[in-house]
């Protein structure tokens, strides 16, 4: 692999008349244009209005990725608050298949083709926007703002980055994969993370590169080359003036105002993002291990091998990792690096979690004292103490033909006492937990 170097966009294009002002003055060509009778609503039914309180506006909880959010959980049913289906299953868009709503203010977000703002009281559509044959990934809200990223289907045109107001769906601002004569994202492969002002958008499969967008006008700030084109690359960890990128084989941390690389090193392939914590990064080391890393100066602090599958999700909270493979989650202490439990899928089964479609894991979000996990077609709620049971929710499957779609949830969001699961049938559940 090259060494990883800045990349000046407006330099190497030799367009400095052109600068960011230039850029901004394009970005509202090729508008979406949305087809009200396209935005509509397969069906949603209501059990009970649900609470409307606080917020959870990255499918990894936060720009750190950390997939934790603060909260206690009151002993939940598990019963429907509502549940909306918005006609098609999760894609395959972001690292690990991060298909995930999101939360904010009155709304309840979730993409497949198109994205929906739903009220979270009662899962009604609010608004939409339909970007046409575009697989979109899930969004991330910040500062009253709404960011998804997009590609074209068929060919290789009008992909990039868009922006829309939280409260009307009105587009902002579009950031093209590839403009003449103008800089761009190129062929966005990850979620957006949203810190400070910026977009962070990552996985150009082009060029292999980082992006930084101004989150008011979508002009690039800096791109930053961090992998051979095609590198598989995972959504950026943010925070402490860094941005994370795990890429490759590599990990590395670039200075987030200006894009210059100040350490990298060697890591596990991108199955899923690092996580930032306590003043470091964690993140697969190699298919079977996990590292931390000093955020600030790169240095390694250990390693931890005792995972017989790559990793596919990542939460930190409290001094406790939480790490999940296929068929295990284990809390891992990051200050003795011992284990203080390990659950098994079929450990789960055994204690009453459904085995329809098998008992895989995928992924957690953990609160201050529940971890929501997502297994085969179900959500199993554990106790963060000692991995015990608390509760299961098993989501049915569909069919449509031939064809038969499992209920399997992608990443849970949780948030005010509700778990909000978007499942392969393109049910978005908001569940009393």
């Amino acid at each position: 692999m090259p060494s990883i170097s800045r990349r000046s966009v407006l330099a190497s294009l030799g367009l400095g008349a052109v600068g960011a002002g230039g850029y901004g003055a394009m970005r509202y060509a090729t508008q979406w244009n949305p087809d009200p009778e396209d935005c509509t609503i397969e069906e949603s039914d209501r059990s009970t209005e649900a609470p409307v309180e606080g917020s959870f506006p990255h499918p990894r909880a936060d720009h750190r990725m950390s997939g934790h959010v603060s909260g206690t959980s009151e002993t939940g049913t598990g019963d429907e608050y509502w549940r909306t289906d918005i006609g098609s299953g999760p894609n395959s868009l972001g690292v690990g298949s991060f298909a995930a709503p999101v939360v904010s203010g009155e709304y309840c977000y979730v993409s497949d083709r198109r994205l929906y703002a739903l009220n979270r009281s009662d899962g009604t559509l609010a608004w939409c926007a339909d970007p046409g044959p575009r697989e979109l990934t899930s969004p991330t809200v910040a500062d009253g703002t709404v960011f998804v990223a997009s590609r074209f289907v068929v060919g290789r045109a009008w992909r990039g980055v868009t922006a829309f107001d939280a409260e009307t769906g009105e587009r902002q601002w579009r950031a093209p994969s590839r403009q003449l004569l103008k800089p761009s994202v190129g062929l966005p492969e990850t979620l957006p993370t949203v810190r400070d002002g910026t977009v962070y958008i990552g996985g150009a499969a082009e060029t292999g590169a980082v992006t930084a967008l101004d989150a008011d006008t979508g002009s690039v700030e800096w791109q930053t080359d961090v992998a051979e084109p095609g590198s598989r690359t995972a959504s950026a960890a943010v925070g402490d003036g860094g941005v994370f990128v795990l890429v490759g084989r590599r990990i590395a941390r670039l200075d987030a105002t200006s894009g210059d690389v100040t350490w990298e090193t060697a890591a596990g392939e991108a199955y899923c993002p690092p996580v930032l914590a306590d003043g470091a990064v964690y993140a697969p080391h190699d298919d079977r291990s996990i590292a931390r890393w000093d955020a600030t100066d790169g240095v390694h602090q250990w390693t931890v091998e005792r995972f017989r599958e790559r990793p596919r999700s990542l939460a930190v909270a409290d001094g406790t990792l939480y790490a999940v493979t296929e068929r295990k989650i284990t809390a891992l202490d990051t200050r003795e690096q011992t284990v203080s439990w390990e659950r098994t899928g079929a450990d789960l089964v055994e204690a009453g979690v459904s085995d329809e479609w098998g008992a895989t894991l995928r992924h957690c979000t953990v609160s201050d004292d529940r971890v929501y996990l997502s297994i085969g077609s179900s959500l199993a709620v554990l106790d963060r103490s000692d991995g015990s049971l608390v509760a299961t929710v098993a989501f049915p499957e569909e069919s449509d033909g031939d064809a038969v779609y499992a209920g399997r949830p992608g990443v849970p969001a949780v948030v005010g006492g509700v778990a909000y699961c978007l499942t392969e049938t393109g049910d978005l559940y908001a569940l009393d937990v």
